[in-house]
């Protein structure tokens, strides 16, 4: 409305009408906001500078996972980045929520899950040094499972994330 130039770089709704956008901007616009489903609008001031690639939302709870490698985690109305009980990544390159909110962090550590239901996250290495675990890209089926591109092939995660398997790696040429 002021004529100053913004742009909406990333954006999620939820099934009950809330939602979170990152708007990046030269004024007091830019940011992460999030809205409630009754209209209310929250600016997090200081949140949202850098691109958003992924995130998830759930009650008095947010994770954000930032072009770089940035996560951060609202709870109630302070954010903070994991701590490494909470997450064993410090990289995110692919970050996908999946149809339960639930939001997969992909990096070159392996592969990180918060499980928004219950605020928990796991973590899915191979092991050390496993090509496995430097993972760039991630997509979900529609049976829940989540296919994780590595730079040895695929693996294969179950809806619950458990490891079903690895296509087209050195270990089984395929």
């Amino acid at each position: 409305a002021n004529g100053t130039a913004f742009s909406v770089t990333w954006l999620t709704d939820q099934a009950d009408g809330s939602g979170l956008v990152a708007i990046r901007a030269a004024d007091s616009r830019a940011g992460l906001w999030t809205w409630e489903r009754d209209g209310k609008f929250r600016h997090d001031v200081g949140e949202g500078d850098a691109p958003v690639i992924a995130g998830t939302l759930g009650r008095d709870l947010a994770v954000v996972t930032y072009r770089g490698g940035n996560v951060r985690i609202r709870s109630g109305d302070r954010w903070h980045s994991p701590s490494a009980s909470e997450a064993s990544f410090l990289d995110a390159r692919a970050a996908f929520v999946d149809r339960l909110g639930d939001l997969w962090i992909a990096g070159s550590s392996g592969l990180a899950l918060f499980r928004t239901s219950s605020r928990l996250w796991t973590a899915h290495v191979q092991g050390f040094p496993s090509p496995l675990d430097r993972v760039h890209s991630l997509l979900s089926l529609p049976d829940g499972s989540m296919w994780a591109g590595t730079v040895d092939g695929l693996a294969i995660y179950n809806a619950d994330g458990s490891m079903r398997g690895a296509m087209w790696t050195s270990n089984n040429g395929r």
